[in-house]
């Protein structure tokens, strides 16, 4: 089964290796959010939404995603950037200037809508 937790890790290396990575303390989804907005790239924000948050904080069973998980990691680090292009972009639907988490009830800033 993938660990998400090493994946997380695996991206915030490639980052920093790119020097993307900021010097001030954000959450996952914060950081991923500024990097789609640098770089147009949202394989990051779909893997903290998809498989991060769910894989921490809701104590999910990811293990039939494991490998779409790997691939967007994979990717990210320039292994087969091809991989990811067949998986599905995940809709994020927000119009309030917060939004609270289900999982930790956590209140985050405004997401972009994407369909």
């Amino acid at each position: 089964m993938f660990d998400v937790a090493r994946g997380w890790h695996r991206i915030l290396n490639v980052l920093e290796k790119r020097r993307l990575l900021p010097s001030d303390a954000l959450t996952p989804a914060e950081l991923a959010h500024r990097i789609r907005e640098q770089t147009q790239d949202e394989r990051i924000e779909r893997f903290v939404w998809r498989f991060y948050y769910p894989g921490i904080y809701g104590q999910c069973d990811l293990s039939g995603l494991s490998d779409e998980a790997e691939q967007i990691v994979c990717a990210i680090e320039g292994h087969d950037p091809a991989a990811i292009t067949a998986a599905p972009a995940v809709p994020v639907v927000n119009t309030s200037a917060t939004s609270t988490c289900p999982v930790c009830g956590r209140q985050s800033a405004k997401r972009r809508s994407r369909s």
